[in-house]
């Protein structure tokens, strides 16, 4: 037995433990692979688009289209397009929004702007808005009187505010010590009267106190030129009693 390399009338054998097998291959059917080398054997078992590649150290392949939930991991990729769920934009400055942009069908960044009256501060991660409306008052107490008959600077009512748009109040108080004299109040802008701010009082009954109220709308005052209230009287003494206040407000 030593020497006797078997027979082809072996069919049964029990449990080979030791040996080398080289025979023919060892077909599917018989739990082989049918092969003598691993291409061919990925082949024959319907395996033939795997790559002995490890997946642990594999980075993907363009051919895949379709994914799970991705749960971790650091997306470094192309810009992910508004049409794909993203923004397109990478970086951005202080205070930048994102705009909705029918161009296109994107997102253009861009900061808010200051208008009238209103201020913005762009910060890292903030936007601030805020009011701008600067007011500048001028206030008297004492009383002062007049007899001019044209248009004098009525003391200490001159604001210079610096160019812009504004509204202007004043009020005081005054009365004429001659019964049927006038008194006149007006607003003037940089020297010229406003015409519709102009108020008139009779004076029925002398030294008889009567409120004054004065408004204006003043549009394009330069820079440098000044908001006023002045008064006249036809006769008599004019008085403006212990209060007056003029009170102009910038609206852009």
């Amino acid at each position: 037995l030593s020497t006797w390399n078997g027979t082809t009338n072996i069919t049964t054998l029990g449990t080979i433990t030791t040996g080398t097998w080289n025979g023919t291959d060892i077909a599917i059917t018989d739990g082989g692979t049918g092969a003598s080398d691993a291409a061919t054997a990925r082949t024959n078992l319907g395996l033939g688009n795997v790559e002995n590649t490890a997946l642990s150290t594999w980075n993907g392949t363009t051919n895949i289209t379709t994914l799970g939930t991705i749960t971790t991991g650091t997306w470094n990729g192309t810009t992910i397009a508004v049409s794909n769920g993203g923004t397109g934009q990478t970086t951005f400055n202080d205070g930048e929004l994102l705009i909705g942009n029918s161009t296109g069908n994107t997102l253009t960044k861009a900061n808010l702007t200051a208008g009238n009256g209103i201020d913005i501060t762009n910060a890292a991660g903030s936007v601030t808005i805020s009011n701008n409306i600067p007011v500048s008052q001028a206030t008297a107490t004492n009383q002062i009187t007049t007899t001019s008959t044209s248009y004098v600077l009525a003391t200490d009512m001159s604001i210079t505010p610096g160019a812009g748009d504004y509204l202007v109040f004043f009020t005081t108080s005054g009365y004429n010590n001659t019964n049927g004299a006038v008194n006149r109040y007006s607003i003037f802008n940089n020297g010229t009267q406003i015409q519709e701010s102009e108020v008139v009082h009779r004076n029925d009954n002398s030294n008889e106190v009567y409120p004054v109220s004065l408004i204006a709308y003043i549009t394009g005052l330069g820079d440098g030129e000044a908001i006023d209230v002045r008064w006249e009287v036809n006769s008599g003494q004019g008085t403006m009693t212990n209060a007056r206040t003029l009170i102009v407000q910038r609206v852009k």
